[in-house]
């Protein structure tokens, strides 16, 4: 077979399972206020992982509607706009921490009580 013909194969088959090959960039949003994880990948055309990253990491606001042990997060539909929007201009850079960070690993030496 040559490539042109296991592309069409692939593409036949790709059609069959309705798998959704390329983000829509006018995907509707289901009727609802707030989307789970997997129904904002299908919408937004990332992983969940990657949505899932920017619940955790604070760049996308979501609810937590689950147990300590088992988080179920929730995006409203307003959030899941406005994140979208904001990476259309393209990937921003991480946060930056707020005030000097010290490990506990390298804490300043104490005094020692032979000095007098």
């Amino acid at each position: 077979m040559t490539a042109e013909e296991i592309e069409m194969v692939v593409a036949a088959v790709l059609k069959k399972m309705e798998v959704v090959t390329e983000p829509h960039p006018d995907a509707p949003l289901p009727a609802q206020e707030a989307y789970s994880i997997k129904t904002c990948a299908h919408v937004s055309g990332l992983s969940s992982d990657h949505i899932r990253r920017a619940i955790i990491g604070g760049t996308l606001k979501a609810s937590d509607v689950g147990t300590k042990d088992h988080p179920l997060y929730r995006v409203h539909r307003d959030n899941l706009r406005a994140w979208l929007s904001e990476r259309e201009a393209g990937p921003k850079p991480p946060p930056r921490k707020s005030g000097p960070t010290i490990s506990r690993h390298h804490r300043p030496k104490r005094a020692s009580k032979m000095s007098v």
